[in-house]
């Protein structure tokens, strides 16, 4: 009788177990026992409706989104523009010259003879 000793007391922890776990079940929500157990849609909805209630209290402990300063959108100025246009004028300036520079360093081209 000694292995049945064992396995009545092992049955009666499983189930001291799934006491706990239905406890908590109709804590969160499962108003009548021996039902199913909620949908995993229902579920999430009510987390979600939850996690929804701890942001917007934590947003209304801070305060309002609006009393924070807006971070100031970033552009190119009309003078940086102007700077920029400057240098790629010069850039574009050097490297014509650098290419009229070694056209004119090579051999010198053939020209049609008159007839």
């Amino acid at each position: 009788m000694n292995g049945l000793d064992g396995i009545i007391k092992q049955l009666e922890g499983q189930k001291a177990a799934i006491e706990r776990a239905l406890q908590a079940l109709r804590e969160v929500g499962g108003d009548v026992p021996g039902t199913s157990l909620p949908s995993a849609s229902t579920a999430n909805g009510k987390r979600s409706a939850a996690q929804k209630a701890r942001w917007a209290a934590k947003r209304a402990a801070e305060g309002s989104p609006s009393a924070t300063p807006a971070k100031a959108k970033r552009g190119m100025t009309p003078e940086g523009r102007q700077k920029l246009a400057e240098a790629m004028k010069q850039r574009w300036a050097a490297k014509r010259t650098a290419a009229q520079a070694k056209r004119g360093s090579g051999r010198p081209r053939k020209v049609a003879a008159a007839a």
